[in-house]
């Protein structure tokens, strides 16, 4: 679980992968940050021995307050992953999140707040403006569903699409049952041109098939010709 500040290494899945360790090993809230540092390699250890005179806590960064959040370990330490090449990334794959056919509404919901601290991890975007992204990358049935109730809170937002997908338990999505349907079809001529194949394998041919006495009788013309032809 060593953080060393490579390019393909991502800082929230590591600070999410050490509360788990702290959780599972009951380390205190006073000892993370030593705890921490003691994973830390290279770059990034570079980037802690100047920064931990200004570090007060571990993970306070859900704080309302603006100053408690630059104490935080975890936000200087995302804040020092946000190269200008990662935010553009972050922000472009934010932008564009699109919930799978199949994808669950807390996987989805997971992988979109995950981006989003990537993107703001001092909580400076508009809540309006959040949760019109979030919405945008829902499945179209559950994003009118949450639409409809004019959620203004992040929380509101997330409830009424996990709401709305329940209720599709109780429904076919008519672009499935489309799919279906085309599906049975494409299965039944694949069946039936099996059948017919087969069936023209087995038979025994009894006589020439048309191109093959096309291509006698002119041969047949050709010889009688030459035959009948006088020379002077």
């Amino acid at each position: 679980m060593r953080l060393s500040g490579k390019d393909d290494e991502d800082a929230v899945d590591w600070v999410q992968q050490f509360e788990a360790a702290a959780k599972a090993n009951g380390w205190t809230e006073d000892r993370l940050v030593a705890i921490a540092a003691g994973h830390l390699r290279n770059a990034t250890l570079d980037w802690y021995l100047d920064q931990k005179d200004l570090i007060e806590h571990f993970n306070h960064a859900n704080d309302a307050n603006a100053d408690v959040k630059r104490g935080s370990f975890t936000t200087r330490l995302y804040m020092q992953y946000a190269t200008p090449e990662r935010q553009n990334r972050w922000f472009y794959d934010l932008h564009n999140i699109a919930q799978a056919p199949k994808e669950k509404m807390n996987d989805y919901t997971r992988r979109f707040q995950k981006l989003l601290y990537k993107v703001d991890p001092e909580d400076n975007m508009p809540v309006e403006f959040r949760i019109r992204m979030y919405v945008k990358g829902l499945r179209r049935p559950l994003a009118r569903a949450v639409m409809m109730e004019e959620p203004d809170t992040m929380k509101k937002a997330i409830d009424s699409a996990k709401l709305a997908e329940a209720g599709d338990y109780y429904g076919q999505d008519d672009t499935d049952a489309s799919v279906e349907a085309l599906t049975k079809q494409m299965e039944k001529l694949a069946l039936n041109y099996a059948n017919l194949t087969s069936a023209l394998a087995v038979q025994t041919p009894t006589s020439m098939s048309p191109i093959q006495s096309i291509r006698t009788n002119n041969n047949f013309r050709s010889r009688q010709d030459k035959r009948n032809r006088v020379c002077y």
